[in-house]
């Protein structure tokens, strides 16, 4: 009995907090920030927010254990009345956030990003991805300089334009970034070699960039395909496709449009011995490369005329009472022999130096066995050593000379 009241107790306890935690969630601020943000992304948004009691529980939204919002992701939302730019603005409000993702969106004048983003003092990481908008072309908003926290910036495939700023420098504690599918132009900042916690740099497919990309140690994966990117010969990152090694001209234009020592990375452009090494190594290959396939073409040659091959004499229109082999071949007999010219014939055919010759010898005489096979070393044996497929030969049947 004392057991059931503790029971009962206990859950109403337990159900007591809950509502309590509701409660407050509902009633927090950044619950009141994220339904003001809402209200201008227009449609059917803040209607499906209403039926959330707790604006954690909202899609692309998570709290940490205060019930302060640290997450928020839009996602596959497309909008012609939206106001982006206002909606990120109230966003900014959210001091506690940590990551703000913005993908795969339609609106008329794209993702803008203000200046109150500088706000969001905490943010770790920033995507703005595959977004799309009825405007020209924008360039990447050098504001995204002063969030120092963050460790993964993704900007792919927004059309930006223009060349990579050098605010970069700034994201000391960057270890992703991804600038992949635009259409950025120049070249790559040198900054680059400064930012110690980089990881993985993506640049594809922006083909209006050029030259080197300056040397950073502590890059593991990078993507440089479908630009006219090249690397140094002491990169270490690992290229997902194959790209060529610069040039010395490539380093020389670098380093000028970067406004930095013309030798810098000199050592790292290929000497005329490298060059010339490189085409003896590479004709090397090709002559070997074409003696392998004129090998292999030879064996399977041969191979395939040794498989399976038998040579069958079918004597059942050679004459019965021809016992004894005419092998002068000179005269018309009046028996009928074997054409001993296709026997060898066959020979030089279809054999062709794979194999011991054996048109010295003429064809068996007439055998009661129809099925009766010639044997070049064991005349005896019904087996020829060559194992050759079946086939008749040709039986010469000389006819009468023309009368006069």
């Amino acid at each position: 009995m004392l057991f059931k009241k503790f029971s009962y107790i206990l859950y109403v306890i337990v159900l007591f907090s809950e509502i309590i935690s509701v409660t407050i969630a509902s009633a927090s601020p950044d619950c009141d920030t994220l339904e003001k943000a809402l209200a201008y992304l227009k449609g059917d948004v803040l209607q499906e927010y209403s039926y959330y009691s707790n604006c954690c529980g909202y899609p692309g939204v998570a709290c940490d254990y205060g019930n302060q919002i640290s997450r928020f992701k839009l996602n596959d939302y497309s909008s012609s009345e939206a106001d982006i730019k206002s909606f990120i603005e109230a966003i900014t409000d959210l001091n506690g956030l940590t990551s703000l993702e913005i993908i795969n969106t339609s609106f008329p004048h794209g993702v803008v990003i203000p200046d109150s983003i500088t706000k969001l003092k905490y943010l770790k990481k920033l995507t703005l991805s595959d977004n799309q908008s009825e405007d020209a072309e924008s360039t990447i908003p050098e504001i995204i300089g002063n969030l120092t926290r963050l460790e993964e910036l993704t900007l792919s495939n927004n059309n930006y334009v223009g060349a990579i700023p050098k605010f970069i420098k700034n994201l000391k504690k960057l270890q992703i970034l991804n600038l992949s599918d635009n259409d950025l132009s120049g070249v790559v900042p040198m900054e680059i070699s400064e930012l110690d916690n980089l990881k993985k740099l993506y640049l594809k497919n922006n083909k209006k960039l050029k030259g080197y990309v300056p040397l950073n140690s502590n890059i593991e994966y990078c993507d440089y395909s479908d630009t006219n990117l090249c690397y140094l010969k002491s990169n270490r990152c690992k290229i997902y496709k194959t790209i060529p090694k610069c040039e010395k001209e490539d380093i020389i234009n670098t380093n000028k449009e970067n406004g930095v020592d013309s030798s810098t990375y000199e050592s790292e452009a290929p000497s005329i011995f490298e060059n010339r090494l490189i085409i003896a190594c590479g004709g090397i290959f090709v002559i070997i490369l074409i003696i392998g396939c004129f090998c292999i073409c030879k064996f399977c040659l041969c191979k395939t005329t040794r498989s399976g091959v038998s040579v069958r004499i079918n004597n059942n229109n050679i004459n019965r009472n021809n016992n004894n082999i005419n092998r002068n071949y000179n005269s018309a007999p009046t028996n009928t022999i074997v054409n001993k010219n296709t026997y060898n014939t066959y020979n030089s055919a279809h054999v062709n130096n794979c194999y011991p010759s054996y048109s010295e010898e003429a064809p068996p005489p007439y055998s009661e066995n129809t099925n009766a096979s010639y044997n070049n070393d064991n005349k005896s044996s019904d087996t020829y050593p060559l194992n050759r497929p079946t086939f008749p030969l040709t039986v010469y049947t000389p006819s009468a000379p023309p009368k006069i």
